[in-house]
C-alpha cells in the first residue's frame, strides 16, 4: 500500500471517530441572551469565505438566524449560563457530522492554568490536550504555597467568576467571595495573592460543637512581649558619595498590630526591617522629613531631634513642619524602633563585597559613621538601631521589658452536636431594606439601575447610601455604658435640692467623669462606623 492511500485511510478512520471538534469563538453577544454563540469550527477558513459560500447571505439580518452557519447552541442547560469570550477555545458537536448544517452545540474548552480564568486565548487552552506539544507548558500553581485557597481545592465543588468571585461548595460549608485575589496580578510565573480582606458570605455546618473548659492562669517572670506601635526609619539615598552632601529621608511610620510576630519588642532585631513589608506590616510615613545635600553631623542631629520629640513627646525639629502632634503623644509612640531602612541596610549594614573597591570602602564608613552617631539621650551603648520601650522619668529603656506576665491557658472541648454559623464579612457592610421609611436621613434609593448590582457610585456622594445610612450598635458597650448612666442614678447625692449633683455618686463611686469619657468616643466604641444600616 502507497503512503498516499495509507494516509487517506487514517484521515478517513479520523472522520468516522472524531466527535468532538475544536471552534474558536468569533461572537458572544448573543441578541436572544441565550448563550448562543457564532463558532468558527475551521481555524484554516476565514469568517468571510464561511459566509460567501451561503446563497445571498445578508450579515445584518441573517447573523444569529438559522442561515447563519457558525451558529452554536450551548450543551450545558440555560440555567447553568456560563458564556466564553471572543477568541477562546469550545468544544463544538453535532447531531450528525455529516450534516453540519443542522443542530451544533459547544461546551467550554479547557483551561491551561487557574491564573488565565479572565481570558484564555484559542491557542495556550489547548496545552492539555495532544495538541498541546507544541506550546510551553506553564509552572505548577501549587509552587506558591502562600497562594493556597484562591482556587478550588480537589474534592470542592465551585463555582467560578471571570474575576476575583467564586462560589465553592465544601462538604459542610457554602462560602461565597469576591475579592479572593488580585486579578490584575494572576500571571504565569508569578504568585497569586491572597486578599484577606475580601467580602465573603459563609454557611457552615460544624459536626462538632467547640467550647472553651477552665481558664488556667499562669504567671512567670519573663520578657513583656508587645507588638512596637512606631517605627522611625532612617534613609540614605547616596552612601557612596564622597563629599558628605547626602539626599534620603526619616520617616515614622504606625506598625500594623498584630501583623506580623516579628514587630515585637523581642523579635524585632537590626535587619528585620528586611523582612516587612509596608502596607502589611507597617503603614505611613505618617511625618516624613527629607533632606538634601546635608553632612554626616546634620542627618544624625536631625534624626536624634526626631528621636527625642518622640521620646518626650515634645516636638523639636527646627526647619520641618509636621502633621499632628498627636504622632508624638507617648500614648501613640511607645515602644518605638529605629532602624536604618532596607535600602540603607543591605548597602551598608550587611555590606559582603569587596572591600578594596573604593566605592564599597566609601559605602560602609559612611553607614557606620551615621549609624554610630544615631541615639536616644545621647547614649553610648545604644546607636543606629534600638528599641524604647518606655520613657522611665526622662531614661530611656531599651529594648524589652522585664516583669510577671500572666498566660490564660484554656483546654478546647468538643462534643458530637453539630452547630451551623453564618459568617458575612468585608471591608464595609449595609443591610438595607426596600421598606424603611421615615428615615431622619431619607430613605435609600435601591431600585433605580441597581438591578444588576451596585456600583461605588451608588454609595458615595451626597443624598447617596452612604450619607443616608446609620452605624450598628455596639450592643455591649453600651450596656456598659448603660450600667454606668444607671450606677450613677442610684447613687447620685445633692448638697442641697436646688444644686447639681455631686459629680461621684454615694456608694458605687461612679463618676461623671469616666461617662463623659466614653460619650466623647462614643462614635468608635459603641458604634461601628462600617456597618451600616438604613
Amino acid at each position: 500500500m502507497s503512503f498516499k492511500d495509507d494516509f487517506l485511510r487514517n484521515a478517513d478512520e479520523i472522520q468516522l471517530t472524531k466527535i468532538i471538534f475544536p471552534g474558536k469563538v468569533f461572537d458572544n453577544n448573543d441578541p436572544k441572551n441565550l448563550g448562543r454563540l457564532r463558532v468558527l469550527p475551521d481555524q484554516d477558513v476565514s469568517y468571510s469565505k464561511i459566509t460567501e459560500s451561503i446563497p445571498g447571505w445578508n450579515e445584518t439580518v441573517d447573523a444569529w438566524t438559522n442561515r447563519d452557519p457558525i451558529l452554536f447552541l450551548p450543551l450545558l442547560p440555560f440555567y447553568l449560563y456560563q458564556t466564553p469570550l471572543v477568541g477562546e477555545y469550545v468544544h463544538i458537536l453535532y447531531y450528525d457530522k455529516n450534516y453540519k448544517d443542522g443542530n451544533r452545540f459547544y461546551i467550554q474548552g479547557p483551561f491551561s492554568d487557574p491564573r488565565y480564568l479572565v481570558k484564555e486565548d484559542f491557542n495556550s487552552a489547548q496545552q492539555q490536550l495532544s495538541t498541546g506539544n507544541q506550546y510551553k507548558q506553564t509552572d505548577n500553581i501549587t509552587n506558591y504555597t502562600g497562594s493556597a485557597g484562591i482556587f478550588p481545592k480537589p474534592g470542592d465543588n465551585s463555582f467560578l467568576g471571570r474575576g476575583s468571585t467564586d462560589i465553592v461548595l465544601k462538604p459542610e460549608t457554602v462560602l461565597i467571595r469576591a475579592g479572593k485575589t488580585n486579578t490584575s496580578n494572576l500571571k504565569i510565573g508569578v504568585a497569586p495573592e491572597r486578599n484577606q480582606f475580601r467580602s465573603f458570605i459563609q454557611l457552615s455546618n460544624f459536626t462538632k460543637t467547640l467550647t472553651e473548659d477552665e481558664i488556667e492562669v499562669i504567671s512567670k517572670f519573663d520578657y513583656t512581649l508587645i507588638d512596637s506601635k512606631k517605627i522611625l526609619i532612617w534613609n540614605v539615598d547616596n552612601l557612596e558619595n564622597n563629599s558628605d552632601q547626602f539626599n534620603g529621608s526619616i520617616g515614622i511610620y504606625n506598625v500594623i498590630p498584630n501583623s506580623s510576630p516579628l514587630v515585637n519588642t523581642q523579635n524585632f532585631k537590626l535587619g528585620t526591617i528586611k523582612e516587612l513589608t509596608i502596607g502589611t506590616n507597617y503603614q505611613g510615613p505618617i511625618e516624613e522629613f527629607v533632606f538634601k545635600n546635608k553632612s554626616i553631623n546634620d542627618i544624625q542631629n536631625l534624626t536624634n531631634q526626631i528621636i527625642q520629640s518622640l521620646f518626650t513627646g515634645k516636638v523639636e525639629i527646627p526647619g520641618y513642619t509636621i502633621n499632628s502632634s498627636k504622632n508624638f503623644e507617648s500614648s501613640q509612640v511607645f515602644p518605638f524602633v529605629v532602624t536604618p531602612s532596607k535600602i540603607s541596610y543591605e548597602k551598608g549594614g550587611s555590606f559582603t563585597g569587596n572591600t578594596e573597591n573604593p566605592v564599597s570602602r566609601s559605602i560602609r564608613k559612611n553607614y557606620k559613621t551615621l549609624f554610630d552617631g544615631i541615639q536616644v539621650n545621647y547614649d553610648e551603648n545604644v546607636k543606629g538601631f534600638f528599641i524604647v520601650s518606655s520613657n522611665q522619668s526622662g531614661q530611656a529603656v531599651i529594648g524589652p521589658t522585664y516583669g510577671i506576665i500572666q498566660e490564660e491557658n484554656a483546654s478546647l472541648l468538643y462534643s458530637q452536636n453539630p452547630t451551623t454559623y453564618g459568617v458575612m464579612g468585608a471591608d464595609k457592610l449595609y443591610f438595607l431594606t426596600h421598606k424603611t421609611t421615615g428615615a431622619p436621613k431619607g430613605e435609600v434609593e435601591l431600585l433605580s439601575d441597581t438591578l444588576y448590582g451596585l456600583e461605588p457610585e451608588n454609595f458615595i456622594g451626597k443624598g447617596r447610601i452612604e450619607s443616608k445610612t446609620y452605624s450598628v450598635v455596639r450592643g455591649d458597650e453600651l450596656i456598659e455604658l448603660l450600667r454606668k448612666i444607671v450606677s450613677y442614678i442610684k447613687g447620685h447625692v445633692h448638697p442641697i435640692s436646688t444644686q447639681a449633683p455631686v459629680p461621684v455618686a454615694s456608694g458605687n463611686g461612679q463618676t461623671t467623669t469616666e461617662i463623659d469619657e466614653i460619650l466623647a468616643n462614643a462614635e468608635i466604641t459603641i458604634l461601628n462606623q462600617n456597618i451600616r444600616i438604613n
